[in-house]
């Protein structure tokens, strides 16, 4: 259970960095205006369209009210959390079921963290080495 809640608090700091990266972006966007290049804007774009797509795998953020799960599909981190709450007892004892959910569940985000790590760290770089310096830090 430790390690898991280790994974599930891994996911969700990097959720938010990601989601803080993009509103710094939209900030220096707004700043930019059409007064600079046309290809930093693309570029900037480019990033916040990767991070809205992963977003979207990992959370839900359209639902307002409790009966909106019926309207909107959870993110994979409302999936991870409601093994663990089920898991969750005075003495906790996994199942093996839960075990096998378990496994399935970091081999998912292995995958899902690789390819943010992959596709919006390196437009990140790419886009710090092109405009000089350290626009945005991933």
């Amino acid at each position: 259970m430790s390690g898991a809640e280790k994974v599930y608090n891994e996911m969700t700091n990097l959720t938010n960095e990601y989601q803080a990266t993009k509103n710094k972006l939209i900030k220096i966007k707004s700043k930019l205006g059409l007064q600079k290049e046309l290809q930093i804007l693309k570029e900037i774009d480019c990033i916040i369209s990767e991070i809205d797509k992963w977003d979207k795998i990992m959370v839900q953020r359209l639902s307002k009210a409790y009966d909106d799960v019926e309207n909107f599909e959870n993110g994979f981190t409302a999936h991870y959390l409601y093994l663990l709450n089920q898991s969750d007892s005075g003495i906790p004892k996994l199942t093996d079921g839960a075990k096998n959910k378990l496994i399935e569940l970091n081999k998912q985000w292995k995958n899902y963290k690789q390819r943010a790590k992959t596709k919006i760290n390196s437009k990140i770089k790419r886009l710090n080495i092109n405009y000089g310096g350290n626009i945005i830090f991933p």
